[in-house]
């Protein structure tokens, strides 16, 4: 893969090959790190977290560094990854179907979201002392969200939203921001 300026995947491209350089380092006092680290997205005061491209490229970036750097600062990283995959109900999307390249499909929470997930599984898989936090953070969400979805299907109600199916109107309650 060559680094080539493309508007929509040079800050990815560049802050993956930063996570990848840094995790070669051996950084026990962690100022190497923190430069990575000073780039991830923060959340609100109510945990809400802001997530526009650069963001989310960043959240994976650190998970990169994780696993690269055979789990340097992983006292610092998991934690903040869980947070994140915590604050994903509630997160605000600038963007809510942005195309990286011109075959995508999904929108762009469902695909970070995977992506998280699978950055968390492959961290849990490799940090046996992770591993049961992480499993139980990532089934305490998705039955946060199959109770959403049963709460929506049982009411049966679409108020305000006559013509729309429950799934439409989940999606509905997505806020995009400018």
């Amino acid at each position: 893969m060559s680094l080539s300026y493309n508007s929509s995947n040079f800050y990815s491209e560049s802050i993956q090959r930063l996570s990848r350089s840094l995790a070669r380092i051996k950084d026990a006092n962690g100022r190497e790190f923190n430069k990575l680290y000073s780039l991830r997205p923060q959340e609100s005061p109510d945990g809400v977290f802001m997530l526009d491209q650069s963001s989310q490229d960043t959240i994976i970036a650190l998970g990169i560094y994780l696993l690269e750097s055979n789990f340097q600062h992983k006292d610092i990283v998991i934690p903040y990854l869980i947070r994140v995959l915590n604050g994903l109900i509630k997160a605000k999307w600038s963007q809510y179907y942005a195309k990286i390249f011109e075959t995508d499909r999904i929108p762009v929470p469902e695909r970070f979201s995977f992506c998280l997930n699978t950055l968390l599984s492959d961290i849990a898989a490799l940090c046996e002392e992770s591993r049961n936090v992480i499993l139980s953070q990532q089934i305490d969400l998705l039955s946060t969200l199959l109770s959403i979805i049963c709460s929506l299907q049982s009411n049966g109600k679409n108020e305000g939203y006559p013509n729309q199916s429950n799934i439409q109107i989940i999606m509905l309650h997505k806020v995009q921001i400018n």
